[in-house]
Order: structure tokens, then C-alpha cells, then sequence
């Protein structure tokens, strides 16, 4: 899950410690911090600084001077994988990671015509056997979420959409799909909430029901009218209750690069709505191994 800093706490950290260790705690680059630290303004210990400290030479520290027009007053840092990929994925997951950082969702995100559309359609709707509402015809966003959780996963698509559009993505609709796309690569998505089943137990009004059911059939075969009565509801074997956990997916494939991260989920100790930097960091991965995969394909 991301982390985001102020610009003051930022600063202190990457004066707490060398900035090469301060990078392996991020899992980045001390080249990718440095260009971090140089987008929001913020000085760092010059060359030999720590050398000195640790002798117990006087140093004094660089000032963190106020923020200039344009630079962001939040630092994101998206998190950075434990997995064994290709230099130029991981590549493009560290450039987009520096992209990241400058991401200041504190703020009202903006209204985006295809998700309003999207979210208007689905709260009207019909409720589904699992307690869904959901939406898949073309040229709409792809949803399958319960009608409680309908506003909260409104907020969280359009905090990914800030997001994306920081890496260079648009929402938009192409080949029928809403998707993310670059002009060059195309990714379509949906946003699902789980589900789950549970055994079907019968109530007091089925039993009532039944009984009903007993006593008109009954009085029928008073009547020698032997018409057959159906004596049960044909109810379902299981009930399905949503969970309340969302899940975000990216819908592609891929030959070669399927160890690629596709799905961003709820979970204990985060919230989808905190992995919008995440998110749009997976996005730009997914983008280079799909030109990847593509041209690994044209050669095979």
C-alpha cells in the first residue's frame, strides 16, 4: 500500500539517514529518490555529509525552502514489489513510481462523464441472485457491486482515474470496453465486490408458507379435486450476502509477463480506495508488458 509524507516529513527522513538506505526502505533507487526528493524541492545531504556526521565533524543541514507554484505538498510513495521481473519492467515500475509521487489525492478529485454514466445506469439496475447489481453492456464501465457499496466504489474509480492520468492513461471506451489506454496500449477493467454463500436456512414465514399450502391442498383432496399442488417454493439451496470488500482487476492477457500483479483488493490493513497510486503504478507496468508481450509474439 502507498505511503504518503508532507514535504516537511519527507524531508526529515532523507536527512535521518544516507540516501541509499533510505531508498532499499522504499525499494527504490537512490537514483529514483534522488529525482524524487529534486520534484518536490526538497534538499538533500550533499556528497561526504555523512562522512562527516559519523567522524563528529559540525554539519548543518540545507533548509527545506517553501514549496514553489506547481510542486505538490504531499509525497506518495507507491509501494514497490518483492518479485523477480525483467530490467525494463522493472524499470518502468520504478519511472512510474516517480510519477506517483506527486499525486495529491487529498484533494477533490474531479467528475468523469463515462463513470457518472457508468454509476448512474447501475443504481437503477435489478438486484441479482448474489445481492449484485451489475453492469457490463458496452461502453460502460464493467461493475458487479452490492447497492450499499455503490457511492464508496464511485469515489475509489475516481481516485484511480486521477491516478492513471498522472502516468499518461485516459478513461475511456474503446472496442466497446471501458478501459485505460496510453494511444499506444489499450486495458480494459472492472470493479467487483465478493460475495458469500451460506446455506439456506428456512425461515418462519416459508414455514408458514408451507403449511398454507398444506391445508389448501388438503381441502382440495376433500373436494376429490385432484389437481396437483406444488407444496414448497422451490427455494434456492444457498443464500448469497455481499462482504463490503471490493476488488479492482485489470482484464488482459498476457504470454509472457503473466506474473504481472492484475488484481487490487480490500484487505485487512488496506482499503481500495488507498491504493489509487498503486493502482495506476500496475497500470503503467501492464502497459510495458503488453508492448512487450506483443513484440515477443511478432517474433515468435
Amino acid at each position: 500500500m502507498s505511503q504518503r509524507f508532507t514535504r516537511e516529513e519527507f524531508y526529515e527522513l532523507v536527512w535521518s539517514k544516507p540516501m541509499t538506505h533510505l531508498a532499499k526502505d522504499f525499494r527504490l533507487s537512490d537514483v529514483a529518490l534522488h529525482k524524487i526528493c529534486k520534484k518536490h524541492d526538497i534538499p538533500n545531504p550533499p556528497l561526504g555529509w555523512w562522512a562527516k556526521h559519523a567522524a563528529g565533524q559540525k554539519v548543518t543541514r540545507i533548509p527545506l525552502p517553501k514549496a514553489k507554484a506547481g510542486v505538490a505538498l504531499t509525497v506518495v510513495i507507491a509501494s514497490g514489489e518483492v518479485r523477480q521481473e525483467a530490467d525494463t519492467l522493472a524499470s518502468a515500475r520504478e519511472q512510474a513510481r516517480i510519477k506517483a509521487t506527486e499525486l495529491d489525492l487529498s484533494r477533490e478529485v474531479l467528475a468523469h462523464p463515462l463513470v457518472q454514466k457508468s454509476f448512474d445506469k447501475l443504481r437503477k439496475a435489478k438486484l441479482g441472485n448474489t445481492g449484485l447489481v451489475s453492469l457490463s453492456s458496452n461502453g460502460y464501465v464493467h461493475l458487479e457491486i452490492a447497492p450499499d457499496s455503490i457511492d464508496r466504489a464511485e469515489r475509489c474509480l475516481l481516485q484511480i482515474v486521477a491516478a492513471a492520468k498522472a502516468q499518461g492513461f485516459e478513461l475511456s471506451v474503446k472496442a466497446s470496453k471501458a478501459a485505460f489506454t496510453n494511444g499506444s496500449v489499450t486495458i480494459p477493467f472492472a470493479i467487483k465486490e465478493g460475495y458469500k454463500r451460506i446455506k439456506h436456512v428456512v425461515t418462519a414465514e416459508e414455514i408458514a408458507e408451507d403449511e398454507r399450502r398444506q391445508r389448501r391442498r388438503s381441502r382440495a383432496w376433500s373436494r376429490s379435486d385432484w389437481t396437483p399442488h406444488s407444496f414448497s417454493f422451490g427455494r434456492p439451496e444457498w443464500d448469497y450476502v455481499p462482504t463490503g470488500q471490493l476488488a479492482f482487476e485489470f482484464d488482459i492477457y498476457l504470454r509472457y509477463a503473466s506474473q504481472v500483479r492484475r488484481a487490487f483488493k480490500d484487505a485487512k490493513l488496506q482499503r481500495l480506495e488507498n491504493l489509487a497510486p498503486d493502482i495506476a503504478v500496475g497500470l503503467a507496468v501492464l502497459a510495458g508488458a503488453k508492448e512487450e508481450d506483443d513484440q515477443k509474439a511478432e517474433e515468435a
